[in-house]
């Protein structure tokens, strides 16, 4: 978001970030204090009770789904999986250097490791799905009541259209990690394919859920373009916190009003410059601040 909103003559302010007056780049001390600021606010917002409701039982109910449904198909999908995984000739050259070096125990748990790992992602997965289209109502309707309360209500975007957006980044997600699995045998991808892939969901999932009752369709494309790189950094911001216990049970939740508190103080400094212009005589209109 921008660090301030200025009309002077009709002419917008250059810190203004990919508008259509100026279509500067976003100052990089901008785009980290707003996104720093998002996440404070967040933290804040998780301590109400609703909120920390909110946190719990998405992540509860998909890790119990996700451990039944594992149990019960552990049998089938592990042998897939290892002939899948092992068919691979990345993998048969590790396998290789693996026989060579005498660390054969690695490989018997390679399998293991994976499929757990794999239903602990579709956990999170499915965690962020639940609020991105059950729970994100009740988070904008908290954050809208405490810091935007006379921000109008546009309805750019329903149920039906939240949900097929989610699903399509469910699925864009699955394809994504399983593709890239193979990867992982290299110490930095391990780390640094799941972080992508998760800030990518959770990018996908919640800029699109966190504008689709105030903002108008309009409006919503318009912010996804201006502040594509500071949404992803939103989310890679809310996938890191997936590496910290316990920071992992909160993720979803925080990452739910992190991209809230970001998105509608973008929407409202947006319509602030798109106001008719009253500062024809040089007025000076400043944002309102954090």
């Amino acid at each position: 978001m921008p660090c301030s909103t200025r009309a002077a003559a009709g002419r917008a302010s250059s810190t203004i970030v990919g508008s259509q007056h100026d279509g500067l780049p976003i100052p990089v001390h901008c785009l980290m204090s707003s996104i720093v600021r998002a996440f404070f606010r967040a933290m804040v917002s998780l301590v109400h009770p609703r909120m920390l409701w909110l946190a719990v039982w998405p992540f509860l109910l998909s890790v119990c789904l996700w451990m039944v449904i594992g149990w019960a198909l552990k049998s089938t999908v592990m042998p897939v999986l290892h002939d899948l995984l092992f068919s691979m000739t990345l993998v048969r050259w590790v396998e290789g250097a693996v026989h060579y070096f005498g660390l054969d125990a690695l490989l018997m748990l390679l399998v293991p490791m994976l499929y757990v790992t794999l239903l602990l992602s579709l956990a999170v997965a499915t965690a962020l799905f639940i609020i991105g289209t059950l729970a994100m109502p009740i988070v904008i309707d908290h954050v809208a009541a405490r810091h935007h309360p006379q921000l109008e209500r546009r309805h750019g975007g329903g149920a039906v259209s939240s949900l097929a957006n989610a699903s399509v980044a469910v699925i864009g997600f699955l394809c994504g990690w399983i593709i890239t699995m193979p990867l992982w045998l290299f110490v930095p991808l391990a780390f640094l394919l799941p972080w992508f892939w998760w800030g990518w969901l959770t990018r996908r999932v919640l800029s699109y859920d966190s504008l689709a009752i105030h903002a108008d369709a309009q409006e919503r494309a318009q912010l996804s373009q201006r502040y594509s790189r500071s949404y992803l950094l939103l989310g890679l911001g809310v996938a890191a916190m997936n590496f910290i216990p316990p920071l992992f049970f909160v993720a979803p939740i925080i990452g739910g009003l992190a991209f809230t508190h970001f998105s509608l103080e973008a929407l409202e400094s947006l319509r602030r410059e798109q106001a008719p212009a009253v500062a024809s005589s040089g007025t000076v209109i400043e944002e309102i601040p954090a």
